[in-house]
């Protein structure tokens, strides 16, 4: 899946992504009404030109999706790991 699409998922918290992203959840809630039916790599630029931090925008995302997704996490580091200890 397309890492924007994954990230666009955490649209449904928008109380938690005000919290990371040191906003209100109303703010939040006015970017992503504004930003829906945005296809996912814009809706991404969309947020991050909203917020103003790219990279901060784009950490709290990863972190959100992670924290939901501890196991599909988990299994790509490993896998990862697996790859580069073969490529050693």
């Amino acid at each position: 899946m397309d890492p924007s699409e994954l990230f666009r998922t955490m649209r449904d918290d928008p109380d938690k992504l005000g919290e990371i992203l040191s906003r209100t959840p109303t703010e939040v809630g006015g970017w992503l009404a504004a930003l829906e039916g945005a296809d996912p790599h814009d809706w991404v630029d969309g947020l991050c030109s909203r917020h103003g931090e790219r990279t901060r925008v784009l950490d709290a995302l990863a972190d959100m999706w992670v924290s939901r997704n501890a196991s599909e996490a988990q299994a790509f580091v490993d896998d990862l790991e697996t790859a580069l200890s073969a490529g050693s």
